[in-house]
């Protein structure tokens, strides 16, 4: 440690520091709690402390039993249950909006449009909204959509793709010209090849009359 101050500025020392504090306490939640006073990195030894700990370090008080700041005018009881309440209503909002939390700081995040490509408001993790993984970068949360989930998740555009699909569903590749035609169309080639009168197209985008001297004729001859 002495070696380290004397070769480290005290702004690079300190995460160092309070990380390994961490390390150190929060394998023994049964022992040891963190103060639940704003950015304070103090501990205080549960057994030890009575009915309420006052901290050090920031001077929150805190109710050791719940582990949070001191409920004044409220029993445990009564703050469990108020607090109960709270959080099924928070959850069922969430159920109902589609809302999840951030796996890196428990932020809540709902997805108002767009792709499932998020960042959260909290920590600023990169993270895929589907399966909320979180990832080093932006860019890599497009690769992950695409690679896991097949998709970029936005509803919008997904939609505008099924239209799409199922306007070109109907069309077969032609052998020949590598083009798309509609089966109506080669049926129709097939019956002038035959000799067959000419019959109307059915209605729609490609409705029309086709001759024997047309383009079809020249590519199913082909």
């Amino acid at each position: 440690m002495e070696m380290m101050r004397a070769t480290m500025e005290d702004s690079s020392l300190l995460p160092i520091m309070q990380h390994a504090v961490k390390n150190h306490f929060d394998p023994h939640p049964e022992e040891y709690a963190q103060c639940p006073g704003p950015n304070c990195a103090a501990y205080y030894k549960l057994h030890e402390s009575g009915d309420q700990n006052i901290c050090p370090s920031c001077f929150a008080v805190t109710c050791v039993g719940c582990k949070v700041e001191q409920h004044f005018g409220e029993t445990c009881r009564q703050y469990q249950e108020r607090v109960t309440g709270q959080l099924r209503a928070l959850e069922e909002w969430m159920l109902k909006h589609g809302a999840k939390r951030c796996k890196r700081c428990n932020t809540i995040v709902e997805k108002l449009d767009g792709c499932n490509n998020m960042q959260c408001p909290g920590c600023k993790a990169d993270f895929c909204f589907t399966c909320m993984e979180i990832l080093p970068t932006h860019e890599e949360v497009y690769t992950h959509l695409i690679v896991e989930h097949r998709n970029y998740g936005d509803e919008e555009a997904l939609e505008l793709e099924d239209q799409v699909e199922r306007a070109y569903q109907p069309r077969v590749p032609h052998a020949y010209y590598g083009e798309w035609l509609d089966p109506e169309e080669l049926a129709l080639g097939r019956r002038l090849a035959l000799g067959l009168p000419a019959v109307p197209m059915a209605e729609g985008p490609h409705a029309r009359l086709a001759a024997p001297e047309g383009r079809l004729m020249e590519q199913l001859r082909a």
